[in-house]
């Protein structure tokens, strides 16, 4: 999450409900289309979200005065950091501001990781941003810089002080006034997460924190009270989180004998996309649980006592909604208790809200803060006392910054129909199925993990089902014991020991002993060979007629897809059972290219 950390004072599929069974007649209709103009509907009520800026990486935090600070990587040439200023409660920035890296003449900075900013007090704020090809030196790569206004944004120091080498900052960082330290947190190549406090000797390395493949969504807090920081991350299959404990200066955070080893902070289930927030009621864990047709958001708090979180607690909302790839967790927390955000794609999308003031001991209700837009990874800040937040995202990609004031309001009531006196309905059968047009993606080649929108138009309304598979090598063999023909079924090592056992049986293989009985079999099982398709995800979804998105997050079961080509293909079923003819489309994945030194 991306919060004022200062403390100086998660794809589920849901099926939906089909429309009714049979279509009635033009004289239905009619009588039908005269109650419309009765209808009653309760709009959302929520705050409208503004353009911040474009870029990726948001990041935000908010004063003690309750006003928002809003930071984000730039990329276009000259990589830099954006700034936006937003009053309290404000559906715009009053002050947006451009930080540029120092770089020797000629290069050309490269943004690494995601800013941090923090907003200690109403005057001061401090923003740090890490760049490749950067600073002094005609090699500079992964230096952290350092920007403090005591102005309270309206003003920045045009050189910004270097505080840290060798750490690309992927998740959130914690902050101390003491010294203004500040204490970035990214992943380490050997697939662990590595830590760096600053300002620092630039030749001092990182020290890794947490190992084990644990270097997704990491986050780094300071612990209210207590010399004490956590660290946490994920493997995308389970969270695991590092204290350190000792007196806050880079020296000894710097210092791996102060860090405990890494542990889980509860028994993993299918566990992903982890958030620590702090402020005055402690410190609190989100992330996303995985469990088919049942995504969960838990929280958990820490007890700096015993260094270890209590007992988890799922607070998403109704399956209606929140079973709609509920993922991308992010908390805040003030004086009273944690706010938690998350995604869902119910109906075009909600970003959800749920807060507790009571220190996490009960949760009020779920709420919406945004509706119908693309979030990607969300980030929610309040103030200490919870009087003022904000909440900041992009869509897919170099895309708008969004961002809106925290106005939580409940999921919109659907209309209310006042009907006339009911005339028994003349029904006929339906038996016209929907056709399907325009199936589009969002992009044909994407990275490991990136979510794709496919977008396609329907003549009826219905539930659509979107398969995702792909090639694979199969066997000719029969699906069952009683089955009378063999098919090309998926090879796997079960399958391939079967049939050796079968094609063994046979009375040209069985008088046949060594080597020239092993030829034979490779023979026999090379004829056996085949390719089929591997089926491995299926999206249903209820649509209307007309235009229809579904976003697909780029992941199965919490795993990103494989690098390869893989097709997706889609169809349509009316309420009364009748299904379109089907619609495919392809797409590839690609390996993540490494970054180059130097833009060219």
């Amino acid at each position: 999450m991306r919060r004022n950390e200062h403390l100086s004072a998660p794809v589920a599929l849901q099926r939906g409900r089909p429309p009714a069974a049979a279509k009635t007649t033009f004289a239905l209709v009619v009588a039908v289309a005269a109650v419309l103009s009765m209808l009653v509907a309760v709009p959302a009520g929520a705050a409208t979200p503004f353009n911040a800026g474009t870029g990726r990486e948001p990041q935000v935090a908010v004063d003690p005065s309750g006003v928002g600070h809003v930071v984000w990587q730039i990329e276009d040439g000259d990589d830099r950091i954006g700034y936006c200023r937003v009053p309290r409660n404000a559906t715009a920035c009053d002050l947006t501001r451009e930080l540029f890296f120092p770089h020797e003449g000629g290069d050309s900075p490269v943004g690494q990781g995601s800013p941090q900013v923090f907003a200690p007090s109403a005057s001061k704020v401090v923003i740090v941003g890490t760049c490749f090809i950067c600073g002094t030196g005609a090699d500079a790569t992964d230096r952290s810089f350092r920007w403090i206004s005591t102005t309270g944004g309206t003003t920045f120091p045009a050189a910004p002080t270097e505080i840290a080498n060798g750490v690309d900052p992927e998740g959130d960082g914690a902050y101390i006034e003491t010294g203004d330290v500040v204490v970035g947190i990214g992943s380490s190549v050997s697939g662990g997460s590595r830590i760096i406090a600053g300002p620092t000797a630039l030749a001092n390395a990182p020290v890794g924190v947490l190992a084990g493949g644990h270097g997704y969504s990491p986050s780094v807090v300071r612990v209210p009270g207590h010399n004490q920081l956590v660290a946490a991350a994920s493997s995308l299959e389970a969270i695991s989180y590092s204290v350190f404990s000792g007196a806050l200066t880079p020296a000894n955070i710097n210092n791996t004998a102060n860090w405990s080893g890494a542990q889980p902070p509860t028994a993993p289930v299918d566990d992903d996309q982890s958030s620590l927030g702090a402020g005055g009621a402690g410190v609190f864990l989100a992330f996303t649980r995985f469990i088919p047709n049942d995504n969960q958001v838990i929280v958990q708090r820490y007890d700096p006592a015993t260094k270890a979180f209590a007992a988890p607690a799922a607070i998403e909302g109704p399956a209606t909604i929140d079973n709609h790839s509920a993922d991308y967790t992010d908390i805040a927390v003030d004086n009273a208790g944690p706010h938690v955000i998350w995604r869902t794609l119910f109906d075009d999308g909600r970003l959800r809200y749920r807060r507790s003031t009571d220190g996490g001991a009960t949760y009020g209700p779920v709420l919406n803060i945004a509706t119908r837009d693309t979030y990607i990874d969300p980030q929610i800040a309040v103030a200490p006392d919870g009087s003022s937040g904000f909440a900041a995202w992009t869509g897919i990609g170099n895309t708008t910054v969004r961002v809106v004031p925290l106005d939580p309001q409940p999921e919109p009531v659907p209309p209310v129909v006042v009907e006339p006196e009911p005339r028994p309905p003349v029904v006929l059968p339906d038996r016209t199925a929907p056709a399907i047009s325009s199936l589009s993606i969002s992009k044909t080649k994407v990275r490991p993990g990136q979510a794709v929108t496919f977008r396609f138009g329907t003549s009826e309304a219905g539930s659509a089902r979107l398969l995702i598979d792909r090639k694979a090598s199969g066997l000719k063999m029969k699906a069952t014991a009683k089955a009378k023909k063999a098919t090309c079924l998926v090879k796997n090592s079960k399958r391939l020991s079967s049939l050796r056992k079968q094609l063994g049986r046979r009375n040209d293989v069985k008088r046949l002993r060594g080597s020239k009985r092993t030829r034979k079999l490779r023979s026999l099982l090379r004829t056996r060979g085949c390719t089929t398709r591997q089926t491995l995800a299926t999206l249903t979804r209820t649509v209307q007629a007309g235009v229809n998105t579904i976003v697909f997050s780029g992941k199965v079961k919490g795993r990103n897809l494989k690098t390869g080509s893989y097709r997706t293909v889609l169809t349509v079923t009316d309420g009364a059972g009748n299904i379109s003819s089907t619609k495919t489309i392809t797409f590839k994945v690609v390996a993540k290219k490494k970054a180059n030194k130097k833009k060219k």
